[in-house]
């Protein structure tokens, strides 16, 4: 009884095993299906994120090139301001060369050249016009540009220094005034007393013709006192006239002495301005070197600028061929899963292949490539009234500069469309990795059916083993009962034992 005990006790173990063992390999066969389905999305995850690095670097280079692009242009428009800001500098340097001949005598007039004809700026007609430059390698500015750029300049120390020319010209007017009048007058009392002494010397004539002709003295005295009250009258006009001639001539003297002083102070003003003009005509040299350097960098500029508009444009080929093929790309999935692709993906990709997505090339590269080979392009003649390039608001270098500030618009939306196909191709790859995932478990699904089988006909065939051996054992059992109850029964047999 025992034993059948213990055969049951190990047929419950055994079941409680197999089944065991059954869950367990359950167990297992989620367990590699959870795991293959992390590596696949493990898989995919990596594939996504390189995708998004790609993209991510595209958009960095994109970003890099247009914040290049827009520091070139705002440095050529910082130099093309600088440049203008020196020739306003150039025109007011000769417009003060006029002022030379205003510290000279009327009579010397002395040619002031600081590398123009005129020296200075010429009205004619209404304009302002400058003069033409000795040396054709100097930039030639037009008419309009010369008055924009002289506008824009603050003449006050310039004003100053007319202003005080002008008042020393006045004092010196007024004192030439006074001097003539002082002279007048002094002329006027010379002929006064000029004609008192004639009349003096005749009434001395005729006393001594009377004298002669024995008048007796009487009467000369008489006529001694009456020209003596004459004479006295006449002094005391005299003596006034003496006195208001030495107030004019100390008041002439005074004039002199202040005219003098001025006279210096002038000649002292004139040396400080003339040193400030050839240090302005030495500085001026000095600017000319600078401008034909600056006009140096301002060709390296146009051939970086070239460059960088070659390059861009290159950009924007690539970025278009990239978008035309992320449309094959979304259209192919679409049409290997038998999905609908999306109108807009549609649109872009027409748009992208028949329009180019109306962008257009830029051809200012060929107009700065014939300013690199011919410089004069920039150069108006003054009698032509023509604006030159670089003074007209409406030029064609104003237009690139507009179309390259419309650029990064192109690449930015070229950019935002390639971000919406990347969505919509995302959404058609997840779909059609849902599809293939979905064929993917039912075939191991499959296969692991089959293994599954395959063990339970194995297990089938142990079980019937296993029911053989037990049938075995009960036979054996009920055997050794029967020999066992056959050897209690016999006492002979118990005798012999004991």
């Amino acid at each position: 009884m025992q034993q059948l005990q213990d055969f049951s006790e190990l047929e419950e173990e055994n079941i409680s095993l197999l089944k065991q063992v059954s869950v367990l390999k359950e167990n297992q066969v989620d367990y590699e299906g959870i795991k293959h389905e992390l590596k696949r999305k493990d898989e995919e995850i990596d594939f996504l994120n390189s995708q998004l690095d790609e993209l991510v670097q595209l958009k960095d280079i994109a970003d890099r090139q247009l914040e290049e692009a827009l520091e070139t242009l705002k440095s050529e428009r910082e130099q093309k301001n600088e440049l203008r800001r020196e020739l306003s500098g150039y025109l007011s340097y000769d417009s003060i060369g006029n002022l030379q001949t205003n510290f000279e005598d009327h009579n010397e007039e002395e040619e002031f050249d600081s590398g123009y004809n005129s020296g200075g700026l010429n009205k004619s007609n209404g304009e302002i016009l400058m003069s033409t430059p000795r040396n054709s390698d100097i930039f030639h500015p037009g008419p309009k540009m010369a008055s924009d750029l002289f506008t824009e300049l603050s003449l006050t120390e310039i004003q100053k220094v007319k202003q005080q020319l002008l008042q020393v010209d006045r004092e010196k007017a007024n004192l030439e005034i006074n001097m003539q009048e002082v002279r007048r007058n002094l002329d006027e009392m010379s002929k006064e007393l000029c004609k008192e002494q004639q009349r003096n010397a005749e009434l001395a004539e005729q006393m001594t013709i009377l004298q002669k002709d024995g008048i007796p003295k009487h009467q000369i005295d008489n006529g001694d006192e009456l020209s003596k009250c004459t004479c006295g009258q006449e002094g005391s006009e005299v003596l006034r006239l003496e006195r208001e001639l030495k107030d004019l001539k100390h008041r002439d003297e005074m004039l002199e002495k202040r005219y003098q002083e001025e006279k210096l102070e002038w000649e002292k003003s004139k040396k400080v301005v003339t040193e400030e003009l050839q240090t302005c005509v030495k500085s001026e040299s000095d600017d000319r070197g600078l401008l034909t350097v600056l006009q140096e960098e301002l060709r390296a500029a146009r051939r970086l600028y070239c460059d960088f508009q070659s390059k861009l444009n290159l950009a924007q080929d690539e970025l278009l061929s990239f978008v035309e093929e992320l449309a094959h790309l979304y259209n192919h999935v679409c049409m290997r899963n038998n999905l609908t692709p999306n109108r807009v993906m549609l649109d872009y990709f027409r748009d992208g292949k028949g329009a180019k997505l109306q962008f257009r090339k830029r051809k200012s590269s060929d107009f700065f490539g014939k300013l690199l080979v011919n410089t004069d392009l920039e150069i108006t003649d003054l009698h032509s009234g023509e604006r030159s390039p670089l003074s007209s608001p409406d030029s064609s270098i104003g237009s690139d500069f507009g179309d390259s500030a419309r650029e990064p618009l192109s690449i930015t939306h070229l950019i935002a469309v390639v971000k919406d196909q990347i969505k919509h191709l995302q959404g058609a790859l997840a779909v059609s990795w849902h599809h293939t995932s979905f064929e993917m478990i039912t075939s191991e699904m499959d296969k692991e059916k089959e293994v599954l089988v395959e063990e339970i006909m194995k297990l089938k065939a142990l079980l019937s083993t296993k029911r053989e051996q037990i049938a075995t054992l009960r036979t054996v059992l009920k055997a050794n009962k029967q020999v066992h109850f056959v050897l209690i029964r016999a006492p002979g047999f118990i005798l012999i034992i004991f």
